[in-house]
């Protein structure tokens, strides 16, 4: 009787897989720390004199949301760039790349330039790219386009409060 072929799974093997992973949520949330601690409106007078939505939420919110979102955003390219094969895979890279160069300057542009009408305008922009990739990720991998899905709630959130502190100010 034949023994049906073993295959032996080297741990290093698996794990050299995951370290594209690894270091886009190393870079991710180096980035999203890098700016959240230039940008934090703590003791911010101009901040807090605002008139903002009594759904803001507590700052302590934003520590904990965007690092859990920035997250999902990691593997949701790594997944993408895993694909990269796919019609528009590479295409949806770079789309994703200056998607994130956007996202990273608002905080500049908002907490450090008080830039308020061109920061509303900047997140409506986000978050319009934010929808197209969430759907040009799902027809590449389905998995990717859902995990972009809490970035486009977040977002839209964000742009309801964004626009309310341009109106109310």
């Amino acid at each position: 009787m034949l023994d049906a072929p073993t295959y032996k799974r080297t741990p290093m093997k698996d794990m050299k897989k995951f370290l594209p992973l690894a270091a886009l949520i190393i870079v991710f949330e180096g980035i999203s720390a890098f700016i959240g601690l230039r940008t934090a409106p703590k003791g911010d007078i101009w901040y807090e004199s605002l008139v903002k939505s009594d759904f803001t939420p507590p700052d302590w919110v934003f520590g904990v949301v965007w690092p859990s979102l920035y997250l999902l955003l990691s593997i949701a390219i790594w997944i993408i760039s895993s694909n990269r094969s796919q019609p528009g895979a590479k295409t949806a890279m770079l789309v994703f790349g200056i998607h994130m160069l956007l996202n990273w300057s608002w905080n500049f542009m908002f907490f450090e330039l008080h830039m308020i009408f061109e920061s509303f305008c900047l997140l409506f922009i986000i978050l319009s790219f934010a929808a197209l990739l969430m759907f040009w990720f799902y027809k590449i991998s389905k998995p990717a386009g859902i995990l972009l899905l809490p970035y486009l709630v977040w977002v839209s959130f964000a742009t309801y409060l964004s626009g309310y502190i341009w109106i109310m100010n």
